[in-house]
């Protein structure tokens, strides 16, 4: 979960209070950037928007394109510094910049 920080001089800046990870752009940056490279190349095509949507859709979600762009997450394997709790490690990175950063993690990936 992320959490909006405002700075004293105005500025927002964005924490996951999880990974303990903070950033100055908002978490939904790429999302939204995604969303409008996907329309404008499909503004002057005559495919039906929705169509074009699902063949994104299913290509997006696909096991293979999620380990791509968000890397291969093993576990869980038990946290020794949390009673009960388990960890998540990083084997492969992945393409996508914007996925939290770090090498375990707390919540599953």
């Amino acid at each position: 979960p992320w959490r909006a920080l405002r700075r004293e001089h105005g500025r927002a800046d964005y924490f996951h209070t999880t990974m303990r990870e903070e950033r100055r752009q908002h978490p939904l940056f790429s999302y939204w950037a995604e969303v409008v490279a996907f329309l404008r190349l499909h503004v002057k095509t005559n495919v039906e928007i929705t169509d074009a949507m699902a063949a994104q859709i299913y290509r997006e979600a696909s096991p293979q394109v999620l380990r791509e762009r968000l890397g291969v997450w093993e576990g869980p394997h038990e946290d020794p510094d949390v009673d009960g709790g388990v960890l998540f490690h990083l084997i492969v990175v992945g393409t996508d910049p914007w996925c939290a950063d770090g090498c375990r993690r707390r919540d599953d990936p």
